[in-house]
């Protein structure tokens, strides 16, 4: 699983996920993405 990195509306990239269950991967990509966007 992952998520798309934006800025603004235009995607600039995406955080991919593996090892983990499929049911548990929003939850990482969620986790891993709010730290990379924190200040």
């Amino acid at each position: 699983g992952g998520v798309p990195l934006r800025i603004g509306d235009t995607v600039v990239g995406g955080l991919g996920i593996s090892g983990v269950r499929s049911s548990e991967d929003g939850q990482v990509a969620a986790a891993g993405l709010a730290a990379l966007t924190a200040e």
